[in-house]
C-alpha cells in the first residue's frame, strides 16, 4: 500500500518498486501489484535482485529521455550550400552546414530574414551517406530531406 502511495504521487516509476529478497511473494500480492502496475523484483541472491533492479532504473531514464527528446526543439543555424540543393520541391533535400546548436531530425526549419518563414521539418540527415541523428557544427557539411 506504501509502494501505491507513491504511484499516485507522480514519483518517478522506478522507485515505486517492491525489492524481495530471499521471500516468497503471494499469489494474492503479485497479483494486486499486477493490477496497480506496482514492480516486484524477487531474487534468492542479492546481487541478482540489486543487478536487475539497477537494469530497470536505467530503462526507465533511457524511456524518460526518448520521451522528452520528441517533444523538445534543438536550436540550430543553418548555412545552405548554393551547390548542394539536390530537390528543390517537397521533399526539399539540401546541403547544409550547421554553424551553431545541434542539427536533429524533428527540428523545425524556417528562415528568419523572411518573417520566420517556415520550410518544413528536417527528415533525416546524412553525413558521407550514412544516416545520423543529429549533425554539430564539428561535424561539416551533411545532407538534408526537409518535407512538410
Amino acid at each position: 500500500m506504501k509502494v501505491l502511495a507513491m504511484e499516485d504521487k507522480n514519483i518517478k516509476k522506478e522507485f515505486a518498486t517492491i525489492l524481495a529478497f530471499d521471500v516468497r511473494v503471494s499469489p494474492e500480492a503479485q497479483k494486486f501489484a499486477d493490477e496497480e502496475g506496482i514492480k516486484i523484483f524477487t531474487a534468492e541472491i542479492i546481487y541478482h535482485l540489486f543487478d536487475s533492479f539497477t537494469e530497470y532504473v536505467k530503462t526507465c531514464k533511457e524511456e524518460r529521455m526518448n520521451k522528452g527528446n520528441k517533444d523538445a526543439i534543438y536550436p540550430c543555424v543553418l548555412e545552405v550550400m548554393k551547390d548542394a540543393i539536390f530537390n528543390r520541391k517537397d521533399p526539399i533535400i539540401i546541403g547544409v552546414n550547421v554553424l551553431k546548436g545541434q542539427l536533429r531530425v524533428g527540428t523545425p526549419i524556417c528562415v528568419p530574414e523572411r518573417e520566420n518563414l517556415r520550410i518544413g521539418v528536417v527528415e533525416a540527415i546524412e553525413r558521407n551517406k550514412n544516416k545520423v541523428s543529429k549533425a554539430e557544427p564539428k561535424d561539416g557539411s551533411v545532407s538534408v530531406r526537409i518535407s512538410g
